[in-house]
């Protein structure tokens, strides 16, 4: 099903906004799975030369809990030197759980599943921000830090169902799964370029 001319005006003011914002202390813009192979492409082409565009493939980031059962690795693609790296699911999880339990003990409290954490989440903003924070965490556990500099944030753009295409725009600090819950100082989402408006 293709999009709506809704979406399409929609996603295009997010481009724009995402264009705007890609400035000296933006060192990649990280693009989630579930987004289309010709939305990808426009990124690319429209910040190509200036910042690369980092492709994530795989199984849907929409559905935290399906982690768990992936049997495919995600597909990481730099889309213009078109180099690829693989990244298992499992490693993401792992990563997650390493970084919370720290946290956990300072506040006395229970270990929960993390796919739990991101069902929280998604019952205080739209899907796409939960989408997008786990988009950059796969980023950075599969490429290092050097993907967008060593003192340089990131854009993430999701999408909160792949038939909105792309609705969720968020600057991040580069952080590492395992680095998410460690430092309540510093926050990993910086600021939100875009979110979705979701009619409960």
């Amino acid at each position: 099903m293709g999009l709506s001319e809704k979406n399409l005006q929609s996603i295009e003011e997010l481009i724009k906004i995402v264009e705007k914002r890609v400035t000296k202390d933006i060192g990649a813009v990280i693009v989630a799975p579930g987004v289309s192979g010709e939305l990808k492409e426009r990124l690319a082409s429209i910040l190509k030369g200036r910042i690369p565009v980092i492709t994530i493939q795989g199984t849907s980031l929409m559905d935290p809990n399906a982690l768990a059962r992936a049997e495919t690795l995600y597909e990481v693609v730099n889309m213009e030197t078109k180099t690829m790296k693989y990244f298992p699911p499992e490693a993401l999880l792992r990563g997650l759980n390493e970084g919370i339990k720290p946290l956990l003990e300072r506040l006395k409290l229970s270990l929960v599943p993390v796919e739990g954490i991101f069902e929280l989440l998604s019952c205080i903003f739209p899907r796409g921000i939960s989408v997008a924070i786990l988009t950059g965490l796969i980023a950075i556990d599969c490429l290092g830090l050097e993907v967008t500099g060593a003192t340089k944030n990131m854009i993430v753009v999701a999408g909160s169902t792949r038939a909105e295409g792309l609705d969720t725009a968020l600057v991040l600090r580069p952080s590492k799964s395992r680095e998410l819950f460690l430092r309540l100082d510093k926050a990993v989402v910086k600021e939100i370029l875009v979110m979705p408006y979701i009619n409960r």
